[in-house]
């Protein structure tokens, strides 16, 4: 193999090189989209989750007050109970679905950034 012929191959092996890096930057780049579209998408769904069981949740609290306030204590003491417990949780899983979203900005604004 002659001195050009060698100068032509090395080259080739260098922009090969340097496509290859470039095509796993955009996989690297296209699976943390995906993950990232997958984290919204549960979480979405989480806080969608949450929102409907506190409606829920609010309705037997508000029922169970109002069969305190006509006299049945100890069914409005159970639904009042009943209603508000789990309203907390639902509550509690709303923001970390929400907290989960934010992380999740930060990090993409800081990859924009870094980038």
């Amino acid at each position: 193999m002659n001195i050009h012929n060698e100068i032509i191959s090395q080259h080739g092996f260098e922009k090969n090189l340097i496509l290859w890096q470039w095509h796993t930057q955009l996989v690297s780049k296209a699976i943390e989209l995906e993950i990232a579209h997958e984290r919204i998408r549960q979480a979405r769904h989480g806080y969608n989750l949450a929102f409907t069981m506190t409606a829920v949740c609010s309705a037997v609290a508000i029922t169970g007050g109002i069969l305190l306030a006509n006299g049945k204590i100890p069914e409005g003491a159970i639904a009042t109970a009943g209603g508000t417990a789990p309203l907390i949780s639902c509550l509690k899983f709303a923001r970390e679905a929400n907290d989960r979203l934010d992380k999740l900005l930060m990090i993409m604004k800081h990859d924009e950034k870094s980038n």
